[in-house]
């Protein structure tokens, strides 16, 4: 199994009263997961679907086998689970919109999974290039999104099979709005370049000093999963 450091950095923005982001970041029996959520700054309870999001996705991840699910079902499975516990906590699901970005990885099978609903961006690097997830606001207005909580989520999703992952890097729209796919490639490859072989408290430390002097009044939030070297 390939090591990997997982972690991330968050910070609220400026003028807000609370953060809306959450992010998780760990390692199971099989493998490793990092996710995402931005709770959207209309709805009042966001922070808790946010943070409902990732919770989640910690708790069922293991549960998963790769040989009989796909990236697009667990997708849907994470969608219907996150409005049952919505309700199931008294709270009104429009109260509590959000996004979500995820990776799965699975060593023992060579796959990876990535997902997207809504907002922010999802980079693999791979031994063969990089896959990028994100959103491209052809169909939405500049402050508008998809989130959990809705019928038929536009879900978009990739499935990586065979390949080396040596990175993935989820982060908000707090973070680079940028939508161009080159551009992106390029701010992974360079986080890829500056961390590759430090350890996670250096790599949240690092993320601690710039990311808060980025430009803009969002909740700022990166989360990584970075490869050591391959082994058998």
């Amino acid at each position: 199994m390939t090591k990997r450091i997982y972690g991330g950095f968050s910070v609220k923005g400026i003028h807000h009263s609370k953060n809306d982001d959450s992010f998780d970041a760990g390692k199971f029996s099989d493998g490793y997961y990092i996710g995402l959520s931005d709770g959207l700054g209309s709805c009042p309870l966001s922070h808790i679907g946010s943070q409902l999001l990732v919770r989640i996705l910690a708790q069922v991840v293991a549960g998963i086998n790769p040989q009989k699910e796909t990236a697009a079902s667990f997708a849907v499975q994470i969608n219907q689970l996150w409005c049952q516990k919505i309700n199931e906590s008294g709270y009104e699901v429009r109260d509590c919109l959000a996004t979500a970005l995820f990776a799965v990885v699975f060593e023992s099978a060579q796959t990876v999974w990535l997902s997207r609903l809504g907002d922010g961006v999802i980079v693999a690097l791979t031994d063969k290039g990089s896959v990028v997830l994100c959103d491209s606001k052809e169909m939405h207005f500049c402050n508008e999104t998809n989130s959990l909580g809705e019928i038929n989520a536009p879900w978009e999703v990739k499935e990586i099979k065979g390949d080396w992952v040596k990175a993935i890097f989820l982060w908000s729209d707090g973070v680079s709005t940028e939508g161009d796919i080159s551009e992106i490639e390029s701010i992974a490859n360079g986080l890829f370049e500056e961390y590759c072989g430090k350890s996670r408290m250096m790599v949240e430390k690092d993320l601690s000093q710039w990311i808060p002097e980025l430009p803009g009044n969002d909740d700022k939030t990166l989360v990584f999963l970075i490869a050591g070297e391959q082994t058998l």
